[in-house]
C-alpha cells in the first residue's frame, strides 16, 4: 500500500479515537439477535406501580451462576434485561450488557458524567438520564442496543436522579429541583409540574396517578395523562425514599422514619407507624403485607390493611437498598457487605451471605436467575439449588 494512504488511514483512525474520547459517548453495544417483543424486566421495580414480589420460593441455598466485572461502583438501582440480555448501570457512566446463560459481556456504552437509576427498557431502546457533566441539567439518552446506535438525546433542566416511570405512552423523570416531567414515546415534552421543592423521592403509578413526595414532606398526586394536580398534601418531614402502589392504595416513608399509608385518591393517611430512624427504601408490598427497613438496620412486617406489626428484626447494619420478596423469604441487601434471606412467618435471618463489597443493588428475579451487584464493580447471577 502506498505510503500516502498508510497516512491518511492512520490520521482517520487518530480522528476517530479522539472523537470516541472527546465525544458524549463511546458505544460498542449491538445485539443484531435480539428478538422484538421478547420478555422484559423493563424498569426498577419491574412496574410503574413498583411490584417487588416474586410469587415463588426462592429458599436459603444460592448456586453462583456468573460473575461479571463492570467499572465503576452502583446506586442503589438494579439491573433490567431483555430477553436473555442484561443492562447493568453504573456511577462512571456505563451502561454494560451481560449474556443471561453465560455472563459473557456482550459490551458497554460509556458517557461522561454518571447514570444513576436503572434504564427504562422500551423493546430495543435503553433510556436513561445522564447527569454529573453539565451545572444541574441531565441528558435523556436512547441508545438502541439492537442497531448499536444512538436513537435520540435531549436536554432536561434539573438533576434527573430519580427513577423513571415508563407509562403505556411515554415516561415521566422527577428532577432534583422539583418538577415533574412527562415526554411521549416520539421525545416530545407532554407536560412540566412544578412543585417549587427539592425532590429526592421516587415516584411510583397506578393507573393514571403518578405519586411521589418532595422535601417539604409534601405528597403529590399528578394525572399521568395531561399533568394536572390531584392533590398536594403536606404529609411527612421530607420523602427520599420511593413509593410504592396497589390499586388505590400507596405506601410510603419519610426522613424520620415514620410509614404511610395512604389512600392514593384523597390523599389521606389511612395508618402510620414511627420506625424511628430514616428510610430510603421503597416499601414492599404484595397485597396482603407490607415490609420495610431503616437506615439503623431494622426491618419490619406490617399488616397492609391496618398497619398492625408482625415483626421486627434487628440486623446491626444499614438498610439503604430495597429488598425483593419471595413466598418464603425477604431477600434483603445490607450495606455492609451481607444478604439476609429472612423468614417472612417469623422474621427470623436464616442465612447470611458475605461479600468483598457493600452490597448495592436491589436484586432482581428475573428468567430463574437472581442478579446483585455489589461495590467493588461486581454483578452476579445466582440459581436456586436444585
Amino acid at each position: 500500500m502506498n505510503t500516502w494512504k498508510l497516512k491518511i488511514l492512520g490520521l482517520n483512525a487518530a480522528f476517530a479515537i479522539l472523537t470516541m474520547l472527546l465525544g458524549g459517548c463511546s458505544s460498542n453495544i449491538a445485539i443484531p439477535k435480539a428478538k422484538f417483543g421478547s420478555p422484559s424486566y423493563s424498569m426498577f421495580g419491574e412496574s410503574s406501580s413498583r411490584r417487588f414480589f416474586v410469587p415463588v420460593n426462592i429458599g436459603d441455598t444460592l448456586n453462583l451462576k456468573w460473575e461479571g466485572d463492570i467499572n465503576g461502583g452502583f446506586s442503589p438501582t438494579s439491573v433490567t434485561a431483555f430477553g436473555n440480555y442484561i443492562f447493568v448501570p453504573d456511577l462512571s457512566g456505563r451502561i454494560y450488557a451481560f449474556d443471561g446463560d453465560e455472563g459473557k459481556e456482550i459490551g458497554f456504552i460509556k458517557y461522561r458524567g454518571s447514570i444513576v437509576p436503572a434504564p427504562v427498557i422500551n423493546e430495543f431502546v435503553l433510556t436513561f438520564p445522564l447527569t454529573g457533566y453539565k451545572d444541574n441539567n441531565s441528558v435523556i439518552y436512547n441508545f438502541n442496543f439492537h442497531s448499536g446506535q444512538e436513537a435520540a438525546k435531549y436536554e432536561v433542566e434539573g438533576k434527573v436522579e430519580s427513577e423513571p416511570v415508563k407509562t403505556k405512552d411515554g415516561i415521566i423523570f422527577l428532577t432534583e429541583q422539583g418538577k415533574a416531567i412527562k415526554y411521549d414515546n416520539g421525545n416530545q415534552k407532554v407536560w412540566e409540574y412544578d412543585t417549587k421543592g427539592f425532590i429526592h423521592s421516587q415516584a411510583a403509578l397506578s393507573g393514571d396517578r403518578l405519586v411521589f413526595g418532595n422535601d417539604k414532606g409534601n405528597v403529590y398526586s399528578i394525572n399521568a395523562n395531561t399533568g394536572s394536580l390531584n392533590y398536594a398534601k403536606k404529609t411527612g418531614s421530607g420523602f427520599e425514599g420511593g413509593f410504592t402502589a396497589s390499586g388505590d392504595t400507596v405506601f410510603a416513608a419519610d426522613n424520620t422514619g415514620v410509614l404511610y399509608c395512604m389512600n392514593l385518591t384523597s390523599g389521606d393517611v389511612l395508618w402510620k407507624y414511627p420506625t424511628g430512624y430514616k428510610i430510603n427504601v421503597f416499601p414492599v408490598y404484595d397485597g396482603k403485607y407490607v415490609y420495610i427497613g431503616n437506615l439503623r438496620g431494622e426491618i419490619y412486617k406490617f399488616l397492609g390493611s391496618s398497619g398492625k406489626l408482625l415483626w421486627k428484626v434487628s440486623t446491626d447494619g444499614v438498610i439503604n437498598t430495597t429488598p425483593l420478596l419471595f413466598n418464603d423469604f425477604l431477600v434483603q441487601p445490607d450495606l455492609n457487605k451481607k444478604l439476609y434471606f429472612i423468614n417472612v412467618e417469623n422474621g427470623q435471618i436464616a442465612k447470611t451471605m458475605y461479600f468483598e463489597g457493600r452490597a448495592r443493588l436491589s436484586p432482581v428475579y428475573y428468567n430463574e436467575t437472581l442478579y446483585l451487584g455489589v461495590d467493588n464493580g461486581k454483578v452476579m447471577a445466582y440459581e436456586r439449588a436444585k
